[in-house]
């Protein structure tokens, strides 16, 4: 799961913590995992609270996507390169890459 830091005015309701909220005093306000509302929301801006880590959610365009699955491949041929006549390690490079190509 990618994280991603954005101002707590750009927070909306359904975006998902991945990291815990502390106050001024360290106190945790709230805990990662945590569904925000747009009443969480608000509290946080209340208390000062400026930036948050959320669930990147973005979808890549084809373009974005085509590009990387280029670079994944690449990089996976550049790895496996020693082993590419061993069905096992063939079956392992697949999964990676299918893994890398569709990680946000």
């Amino acid at each position: 799961m990618k994280s991603i830091e954005i101002s707590v005015d750009e927070c909306h309701a359904g975006s998902v913590l991945t990291e815990d909220v502390n106050n001024a005093s360290g106190a945790v306000m709230l805990k990662a995992g945590t569904v925000l509302t747009e009443d969480k929301i608000n509290t946080l801006i209340r208390i000062g609270v400026t930036e948050v880590s959320i669930v990147n959610n973005q979808k890549l365009s084809p373009e974005q996507l085509e590009k990387k699955r280029k670079a994944v491949n690449k990089l996976m041929k550049g790895v496996f390169r020693k082993v590419e006549s061993d069905l096992g390690m063939k079956k392992l490079k697949d999964i990676l890459t299918e893994y890398y190509i569709n990680e946000r």
